[in-house]
Formats: C-alpha cells, structure tokens, sequence
C-alpha cells in the first residue's frame, strides 16, 4: 500500500506503530526507536514496553537521559529542527547543544518583568 507524499504525517494511519524499519534482523517501529530504544524503554499509553524477552532490549538505552527530546523530531512546528547525528562526534555535546538551539528558539525570558514566556 502506498499513500504519495503527504501533507503530513497525521494523514498516514498509524504512521508510528504500523510502518517499521528492519534493523539488524529485528524490526523497529518509529514508535519502538523512540520509547523503547531512545527513552530507555520507556512505554506510553499506546507504546507499552518491550517485554523482558524482547532481544530488542540490548540496544535499548539503559537510563533516560531527558535531553533526548532535544534531539527527537517528529517534523511538527514546535519540534526541534531536524539534524543529522551520525555518531562522529560526542553525544552528550550535540545533546546539549541540541537543548541549547531547541530552547534559544522557543523560550524568551524578560529580566525586566520577571517572566519567562514558551
């Protein structure tokens, strides 16, 4: 089944469960890269977990490390601009400075008035 390009992601039925990847032998929905690998198996109300027995678990992250969400896109307007992390450099650096670029655009603090506005 083929959709054409869409206008967006939400006019594709279960485009995060249902559409998978083969990754090593083993097959990832966008859903499973994000909660399962990338939050460290984190599950969701519709995302539950991988179960213990799940060989998807080894290349889970083993602790959440928040800053992840900087670096996570689903293409919406309020989303982190997308980038290439290709593993070249050191992670924890374009994590922090995905945070950085993804807060400058999106949060204003005034000093005059003591607010913070997102």
């Amino acid at each position: 089944q083929t959709h054409g390009l869409p206008n967006s992601t939400k006019s594709i039925p279960n485009f995060w469960s249902s559409y998978c990847y083969n990754i090593g032998g083993l097959d990832y929905s966008l859903d499973d890269i994000e909660h399962g690998v990338l939050r460290a198996n984190r599950g969701t109300a519709s995302h539950p977990p991988f179960e213990d027995s799940d060989p998807r678990l080894e290349v889970a992250m083993k602790e959440l490390d928040q800053r992840v969400h900087f670096a996570l896109n689903c293409g919406g307007l309020s989303c982190p601009d997308i980038e290439v992390y290709n593993g070249a450099g050191n992670m924890s650096e374009e994590l922090d400075n995905a945070g950085y670029e993804f807060l400058v655009r999106e949060v204003t603090v005034n000093l005059e008035q003591e607010a913070v506005v997102v």
